[in-house]
């Protein structure tokens, strides 16, 4: 036999799972690591950049030949910003000032008022502003917290809480089913034709649900174990919150960018003698369509790098069994999108931007209502095939390293094999998640009325205006953190379905957690088997 072996020491297995990620010591080559990878519809990169390059000519074009005058003054006058004089500023300004102080209380009845409530206007605005900032500061900060809560119970009680709300949801439809059937025997005979054919729709809908929750019941418990699973994953990453943040202050720039850019196109054109009379030429529309492309296109660009960051870190987080030794999964797939992946989202972003394209197009040239009204269904539903494919295909390319359309290729075989599953978790997955984000900014929207009862909102602005930021901050937030967890289930479940194709728990180890792991038949024999063999290599070692 010899003097050497096989067999790692206890210092060289720990300095083997140290390895980077980069390393090219891999498992087996279901996660393909940066080292091995290679840029992926490099073309549609180019093509990105010659459709900004003839746009920029016009752009240009038009941006010379505008009338910013237009804009601020409301008329033709170059664009001199400063043309009123400073006695008409003046005269202006104390107009208004003279206009504003007549509507209100003269300074001795507004003493006497003061003295008699036993307070001063300066008291008012300095102690009663300062408890309506913190109002407002504490209702931003219950939101947050109340988005917090809801991860921690998809973290904690993801069974209980999905049950939960489909249970809630068919008990709420079928109050509401029987309160519209009561509407009906109590409704006069001209209102009952109406009602009639209302209730019988709604009652066939509530049906359809219900058959669907009871077949689909089996599948519920796989999906409650992905949720779970995604849920884990984003308690492990909680940066990920941070792209979807820095996805919106990169899209609202380039709306600012481009909102600028479109003003000023518009007052380009042949003004006829200084007058209002404005003509827009061939030439100018033509450049505000292309405007509108390519702000169109790469608004689509940047929530597919989004997507594709996303999945890829969560890829990267399933695929790694020292999971204690690589924490970078984030950056990892940030740079795996920059360097190799970037022809793909331009490639996929495309595809969709198309498919709008044609929606538009088909919608503007229909007439008659009926017919436009079921060619829009059915151009939907064909959008939002695609969008799915496309989402599933960026987390094949994430996974694999492949190009967009062999990604989309392995996306939907992998996906008809376990059609099944792919309903389920969709049907429930995007119920459980829209509630979510219904459930939120309701739940805030609550708690400010509440504290509004209590502080002085008043002193910055009305009381429903103040319920309407806080609950529209709440619905930011939720769709923000919500939307990374979206992609972490349908990646996570992508991730599991490759685990199981190319894995059979014995001479090839899953990947996947012992949690996710007992929805497999036979499962805990695979498991426990993997423990004895995990148990006997320490001996070993």
């Amino acid at each position: 036999m010899g003097t050497t072996s096989s067999l790692l020491t206890s210092s060289e297995l720990v300095g083997f799972e140290e390895l980077p990620a980069e390393s090219t010591v891999q498992d087996d080559d279901i996660l393909k690591r940066s080292i091995n990878r290679k840029r992926t519809n490099f073309k549609w990169l180019l093509f990105l950049a010659i459709f900004i390059a003839i746009w920029l000519p016009f752009m240009g074009h038009s941006m010379y030949y505008s009338h910013l005058g237009i804009l601020f003054n409301g008329d033709n006058t170059g664009g001199n910003m400063i043309a009123r004089s400073r006695s008409e500023r003046n005269v202006w300004t104390s107009y208004n000032n003279e206009q504003y102080y007549t509507n209100l209380i003269p300074i001795d009845q507004l003493s006497s008022v003061n003295a008699q409530s036993g307070t001063t206007s300066e008291g008012v605005t300095t102690s009663s502003r300062s408890s309506a900032l913190w109002a407002l500061f504490i209702c931003s900060l219950i939101s947050i917290l109340v988005t917090a809560v809801m991860f921690m119970l998809f973290r904690h009680a993801t069974g209980c809480l999905i049950w939960s709300m489909i249970v809630s949801i068919m008990i709420a439809l079928y109050i509401i089913l029987i309160i519209f059937w009561i509407y009906y025997f109590q409704a006069n005979e001209d209102m009952k034709n109406i009602l009639f054919y209302g209730g019988l729709i709604l009652t066939v809908c509530v049906k359809i649900l219900l058959i669907v929750i009871i077949y689909l019941r089996h599948k519920i418990k796989f999906t409650i174990k992905i949720i779970q699973e995604a849920s884990i994953i984003i308690f492990d990453m909680p940066l990920l919150i941070s792209i979807p943040v820095i996805n919106f202050l990169t899209t609202a720039a380039l709306t600012v960018i481009f909102g600028v850019i479109l003003s000023c196109m518009v007052t380009s054109g042949n003004w006829i003698s200084q007058s209002s009379d404005h003509v827009i030429t061939s030439v100018l529309s033509f450049t505000i369509i292309y405007t509108f492309s390519v702000y169109s296109w790469l608004y689509r660009i940047i929530g597919a790098i989004e997507y594709m960051i996303v999945a890829g870190a969560v890829a990267n987080r399933y695929f790694t069994r020292a999971r204690s030794y690589r924490k970078h999964h984030i950056l990892t797939a940030v740079r795996n999108v920059f360097k190799f992946h970037l022809g793909t989202c331009v490639f996929g972003s495309f595809v969709i931007w198309m498919v709008a394209i044609a929606k538009f197009i088909i919608l503007r040239a229909l007439k008659r209502v009926v017919f436009r009204c079921l060619i829009r269904h059915t151009v939907e539903a064909v959008e939002r095939i695609v969008s799915f494919l496309t989402r599933n295909a960026y987390i094949i390319c994430a996974i694999h390293g492949d190009p967009f359309i062999s990604s989309g290729k392995k996306a939907a075989t992998l996906l008809k094999e376990h059609l099944g599953n792919v309903i389920a978790l969709n049907v429930i997955s995007k119920l459980v998640l829209w509630i979510t984000r219904l459930l939120i900014p309701v739940v805030s929207g609550l708690i400010s009325l509440g504290i509004s009862e209590v502080l002085p909102v008043e002193i910055l602005m009305t009381r429903p205006n103040f319920i309407m930021i806080i609950t529209g901050f709440a619905a930011v937030i939720s769709v923000f953190a919500f939307s990374v967890f979206d992609c972490t289930i349908d990646t996570v479940f992508v991730c599991y379905c490759e685990d199981m194709r190319s894995n059979d728990g014995d001479s090839k180890p899953y990947y996947m957690t012992s949690n996710l792991m007992l929805v497999i038949e036979d499962s805990r024999k695979v498991y426990e088997k993997q423990i004895d063999n995990t148990t006997d290599n320490k001996n070993i070692i």
